[in-house]
């Protein structure tokens, strides 16, 4: 699939760079990510460049090096995985698929939307970010650190928001700036905060901020079954480039 010129993928690299932990190898042509505590694009294997070992040698290898970390095996695959015959393996070895997700892209030329009255912005180092976000979206102290020794060390520079109604934190976003591209991660809104817009104003306002760096592609990943998460990206212009799914063993 190829949406105005833009090819899955060199958005798919720039994805693996953003997400890309401390505790990452590669393995002839295979990703393998074993951090703790991680969320899964982080805690996976990504089959994304050649592969010249036995499949089968290849698949038992991973198995192992998950069990040594204590981790089940989880595997990310996409329309390009490298060998194609991966997915059909791993469903024969009794692994199963699940959370379908969304690659979508979006060309940064049109201006966004005003913003929303009563709705402010305040930008903020990632540590206070992860602090301030954390409460918001449920997440373990484990969690908050195995996202800050990703993003901390990683090789791509983020811009982190947080927006406030009435003086209290009702959502929050990331993005992440790599070449021409712009990746949107972590955009949360509460449960009571929703159905208001506010989670595509920290969309546009992150993606406005990119583009005020240079960028001209924003992109994002969005389970496919999010209805309402794609119908407002779809406001800022988002369409689908590719999918991709997990699998593993029950």
């Amino acid at each position: 699939m190829n949406i105005d010129g833009l090819e899955p993928s060199q958005v798919e690299e720039i994805m693996l760079l953003c997400t890309a932990p401390v505790e990452q190898v590669a393995y002839d042509g295979w990703l393998m990510r074993t951090p703790q505590h991680d969320v899964k694009r982080a805690s996976s294997v990504n089959a994304f460049y050649g592969s010249t070992k036995p499949l089968d040698e290849k698949i038992v290898r991973c198995e192992a090096i998950f069990s040594d970390a204590g981790l089940p095996p989880i595997w990310r695959l996409t329309p390009f995985s490298k060998p194609s015959t991966l997915d059909a393996a791993l469903a024969d070895r009794g692994y199963v698929r699940f959370e379908p997700s969304l690659v979508q892209v979006a060309r940064l030329t049109k201006p966004f939307a005003a913003p929303l009255e009563g709705i402010e912005f305040r930008s903020m180092i990632l540590e206070r970010w992860l602090e301030e976000a954390r409460e918001m979206r449920g997440r373990t102290p484990e969690q908050i650190e195995a996202e800050f020794r990703r993003l901390h060390h990683g090789e791509v520079p983020g811009y982190c928001t947080i927006a406030y109604a009435g003086g209290e934190a009702v959502g929050c976003g990331l993005v992440m700036k790599e070449q021409e591209f712009a990746g949107l991660f972590d955009v949360f809104v509460v449960e009571s905060a929703r159905g208001r817009g506010i989670g595509t104003e920290i969309s546009a306002q992150l993606l406005a901020t990119a583009r005020r760096m240079g960028a001209t592609v924003g992109w994002l990943s969005v389970l496919a079954d999010n209805a309402p998460a794609v119908a407002a990206y779809r406001k800022l212009g988002f369409e689908t480039l590719y999918e991709y799914w997990y699998r593993v063993r029950p």
